[in-house]
C-alpha cells in the first residue's frame, strides 16, 4: 500500500469477509480476535484494546452493495472478482451433462460403418498372407495362463493407482509443501497439456520402434515427479511435477494399447483389454485407500511419495524382464 501510495497518511481499509456454501450456517469463529491464541483472562484484561475485526458472514453478491463500508467503485471490483464464484458445482454438472449430450451424436457419427470395417479386419486376420499382427492371437485364457502377464501387472497397476491418489489428495500435497490447494489444482493444466502432447507423439514412436521398445521406461518420469516432491518446497516445482506425470500418463494410454496387440494379437483384443481395464479400475480405487491408510498412520506425504517412486522403479524392472521373456513365446 505504501509503495503504491507513498504520500498516504492513512492505512488502507481491511474488511474481513467470509463467503461459504454451508447449508447450516457458519459455526466457526466470527472475528479475527476470536482466533488469537489468548486466554479468557487476557481477553478481559485487554478489553477494547484487543483487536476484533468481526467478519461479514453469509454475504451474497447482491448484498455487497448494502455494505456501508464499500463505495461504488469497490463494489464493482468485488462483483467482478465474484463472477467466477457464481458458477458453482450445480452449473458445472449441468454444463458437463450438456457437453456429453452434444458429444453423443458426434461419437455415433464417427462409428458409422464400424461393422463393415470390423468385418474387413476379421477377414484380413484370417488371411494367411496377411503381414500384420498375428493372425490367430492369444485368447484371454491363454494370456492369463502365461507367467509374463503377471510380471507386467505392477506396471499396469502403478499408473492408475498413483495418479488417482495424487489427484485425490491435493490438500495433503499442499500441506506438505506449504502451498495452497488452489495452487496445486490450478496447475492441472500442465498435466493435461503434457498428456495430450505425449499421447500424440508417442503414437509415432510406437509405429516406428514398436511398443515393446517405447513402453518399458514409461513409469520413470512418474518416479522422478514423485521424487521432486521431496527435493524442494518452491512453488514452481509443481510445474515439472505435473509435466512429468503427464508424460507417463500419455505413454501409458498410447503405448499399452499397442502393446497388447503386439503381444497377444488383435483377434481377441476386446476380451484381453476387458481384463486390463478391470485391473485399471481396481487399481484406481486402491490408490486413494492405500495412501489414506498411510496418512492416518502418521506417515508424511513426502515419505509416501518416495514409497510410490520406489514402486515405479520396481514395476519398471518387472516390465523389462516380462517383455524380454515374452520374446521367446511362440505365436498361437
Amino acid at each position: 500500500h505504501i509503495k503504491e501510495h507513498p504520500d498516504a497518511e492513512d492505512l488502507p481499509l481491511v474488511v474481513p469477509m467470509v463467503l461459504h456454501h454451508s447449508d447450516t450456517g457458519w459455526t466457526a469463529a466470527t472475528a479475527i480476535g476470536d482466533l488469537l491464541a489468548t486466554t479468557q483472562a487476557v481477553r478481559q484484561a485487554m478489553g477494547e484494546t484487543l483487536p476484533r475485526l468481526a467478519f461479514y458472514l453469509e454475504l451474497k453478491d447482491t448484498d455487497l452493495a448494502a455494505v456501508p463500508l464499500l463505495d461504488s467503485q469497490t463494489y464493482h471490483e468485488w462483483a467482478a472478482r465474484l463472477v467466477a464464484g457464481d458458477w458453482g458445482w450445480h452449473e458445472t454438472y449441468i454444463g458437463t451433462a450438456v457437453f456429453v449430450s452434444l458429444a453423443i451424436p458426434v461419437v455415433l457419427w464417427l462409428l458409422k460403418g464400424h461393422q463393415i470395417r470390423h468385418a474387413r479386419l476379421l477377414k484380413s486376420l484370417n488371411d494367411p498372407t496377411f503381414k500384420g499382427t498375428r493372425q490367430v492371437g492369444h485368447t484371454r485364457q491363454q494370456m492369463l495362463s502365461e507367467s509374463h502377464f503377471y510380471l507386467m501387472l505392477p506396471s499396469m497397476i502403478a499408473p492408475s493407482m498413483i495418479l488417482t491418489a495424487i489427484f485425490f489428495f491435493p490438500a495433503e500435497i499442499a500441506r506438505a509443501k506449504g502451498w495452497s490447494s488452489l495452487w496445486v489444482t490450478g496447475n492441472y493444466w500442465a498435466y493435461s497439456i503434457a498428456t495430450v502432447v505425449t499421447v500424440i507423439s508417442s503414437g509415432v514412436l510406437v509405429d516406428r520402434y514398436t511398443a515393446r521398445r517405447v513402453v518399458p521406461p514409461f513409469l520413470l518420469p512418474l518416479a522422478v515427479a514423485l521424487a521432486l516432491l521431496t527435493i524442494s518446497d518452491q512453488r514452481f516445482m509443481v510445474w515439472p511435477f505435473m509435466l512429468l506425470m503427464g508424460i507417463s500418463s500419455g505413454l501409458y494410454f498410447t503405448g499399452f494399447s499397442a502393446l497388447w496387440a503386439e503381444l497377444y494379437g488383435a483377434r481377441y483384443l476386446g476380451a484381453i483389454k476387458s481384463v486390463i481395464n478391470a485391473v485399471m479400475v481396481f487399481s484406481s480405487a486402491l490408490g486413494p485407500a492405500l495412501v489414506g491408510v498411510l496418512l492416518t498412520r502418521g506417515i508424511a506425504f513426502e515419505q509416501i511419495s518416495l514409497i510410490l517412486a520406489g514402486g515405479c522403479l520396481f514395476a519398471t524392472a518387472m516390465l523389462y524382464y516380462a517383455l524380454r521373456e515374452s520374446n521367446s513365446i511362440p505365436s498361437r
